[in-house]
Formats: C-alpha cells, structure tokens, sequence
C-alpha cells in the first residue's frame, strides 16, 4: 500500500511537473504566435511604405532623368560654344595678322612712293617715264585696294 501511495505520490508529482511543463509551452507558442502576428503587421506595413516610397520616387526619377538630358544638352552647348569661341578667335587672330601684314605694305608702298618723288623731283626721269611709273603705281594701288576689299567683305560675310 505504501509503495502504492509513494507511486501515485510521484505520479501526482510526475504530472504536476507536466502540466507546468505545458502552460509554459503554451505561453512560448502564445509569445511565438504573438511575435510572429508582430513580424507579419511590420512586413505589412514595410511593403506598403516600400510602395508609397516608390510612387514617390517615381516622379523625382522622371525629373532627375529630364534634368539629366538636360545637363547632356547643356554640355553639348557648352563645348560647341567653345569650339566656336575658339574657330572665331582663330579668325580674329587671322585678321590680326592680316591687318599687320597690310600695314606693313603700306608703309613700303609710303616709303616706295617717297623714294619715287625723290627721284621724280631729281629730273633724272623723262616726262614720259615719270607718266609710265605713275600709271604702273596707280595700277598697284588700285590692285592693292581690291585686294583690301575682297578682304575685308569675306570678313563681314564671316562675321555676318
């Protein structure tokens, strides 16, 4: 009878052991449950910002993508304008150039024609001679001042 009640004393004690075992289970499962219902509303709410965010974005990436096509432009502009700036101040230079190069003609046509009317005055030339370098220096003056104008209306057509 002893070994009887000793064994259903261990039983109960057996159970009882058993039964805490289980309300703690359930209260674990209940903590799972509770943190998973927790984890699938932040899933949840995760998704619906991850949409609104991209609504939002989408805008903005439309307008990044204009502005970029814009800065493509703007540098297309921008190179293109300083190759012109450097064609025209290539051509400027040109003229630079060209303007010295006539100035010089003309001082040597100046000191040509004073060294002329020396030896015009010197009447070591006939009448006749002096006529014929006459002729011959108008004839080169008026080549010369075709030349300038030619020069100077390809300029204004350039520039133009």
């Amino acid at each position: 009878v002893q070994e009887a009640k000793a064994d259903a004393q261990k039983a109960a004690e057996e159970c009882e052991r058993l039964r805490r075992e289980e309300a703690l289970v359930r209260d674990e499962e209940t903590r799972d449950h509770r943190h998973k219902m927790e984890l699938e509303d932040a899933l949840e709410r995760g998704k619906k910002d991850l949409k609104s965010l991209r609504q939002e974005m989408e805008p903005l990436q439309r307008e990044l993508d204009v502005n970029g096509e814009e800065l493509k432009r703007l540098r297309e502009r921008r190179a293109n304008a300083d190759a012109l700036a450097s064609e025209q101040q290539k051509q400027l230079d040109d003229l630079r150039e060209d303007y010295k190069s006539v100035e010089v003609r003309k001082r040597e046509r100046e000191s040509e024609l004073l060294d002329l009317r020396r030896k015009l005055n010197s009447k070591d030339f006939s009448a006749a001679e002096q006529l014929d370098e006459l002729q011959r220096l108008r004839e080169e003056e008026m080549q010369r001042r075709k030349e300038i104008e030619e020069t100077l209306e390809a300029a204004r057509r350039e520039f133009a």
